[in-house]
């Protein structure tokens, strides 16, 4: 895909929009696992149970593997890795989603869009390969900012956490089970709160130390997570979110940062 030349944090950036397609034989494609690994443990270093903090290059490969089918955005500032965002189309009994799997983005170009970009450029162009007007998205974290920042941009999203006394519907509970079905086999998913339990308790590297845990800038977000969460107990659980978006509002977006 082509090179996208943007401005963010008023430094030039270049974007890049590809399949993963990683072989151990590929010196690019270990450069590219290598800089993943260095930007997670850049932004896990301080916070975490366990060390060195941050992804293992094998876990790394994983999630770049082609057999997955993932697609890739990734910026870099001068020749560095600035951000990343790995997502892929998860195909289950209940349909398919646009699953969020992965995304660092350095400390310098937080909170200036490069994160929006990546992502909403993949979704537009997963709904476009599928002459989709709007599809299902869901990702899960154990992070107050990232389920903050992404539910804001989701219609309908379940866990709300702007809405804590919402039920999900039947469609998204039952999207839900199947897709803890495929990725959650041996942890304890809870249907009802949409969390997974325990998830990083074995990956120490992962695992947010309690008075570390990112906070978003809405209060009621940050005391929605504690309560759901319960990160003061240090047992990994991370929360499973769905919601859906359509076609206008990523056009909408992909123009502005493209300057259409």
């Amino acid at each position: 895909m082509r090179l996208i030349s943007r401005s963010f944090a008023n430094r030039p950036v270049v974007v890049r929009f590809f399949p993963c397609q990683f072989r151990a034989d590929s010196t690019d494609w270990q450069k590219m696992r290598d800089d993943i690994v260095g930007l997670s443990r850049d932004v896990y270093k301080g916070k975490v149970v366990g060390s060195p903090p941050g992804y293992w290059e094998e876990r790394v490969e994983r999630y770049l593997q082609p057999k997955t089918q993932a697609k890739m955005g990734a910026a870099w500032d001068d020749g560095t890795l600035a951000g990343f965002a790995i997502t892929r189309g998860l195909m289950t009994s209940e349909g398919e989603t646009f699953h969020f799997v992965l995304s660092f983005i350095a400390s310098a170009f937080q909170g200036t869009g490069v994160s929006t970009y990546l992502l909403t450029k993949l979704c537009d162009q997963f709904m476009a390969d599928r002459n989709l007007d709007e599809t299902w998205l869901s990702f899960d974290t154990p992070n107050p900012v990232a389920l903050g920042t992404m539910t804001k941009y989701l219609i309908d999203p379940y866990p709300d956490p702007r809405q804590p006394n919402k039920n999900p519907t039947e469609a998204v509970r039952n999207l839900a089970q199947a897709i803890a079905s495929q990725l959650y086999q041996d942890a304890n998913f809870d249907p009802d709160r949409f969390v997974v339990h325990d998830w990083y308790f074995r990956t120490k590297s992962l695992l947010y130390l309690a008075d570390k845990v990112p906070q978003y800038k809405e209060k009621a977000v940050n005391d929605f997570c504690f309560l759901r969460l319960r990160p003061q107990e240090e047992r990994g659980n991370k929360m499973l979110v769905i919601g859906r978006v359509n076609k206008e509002m990523t056009q909408t977006i992909v123009n502005y940062f493209e300057g259409s």
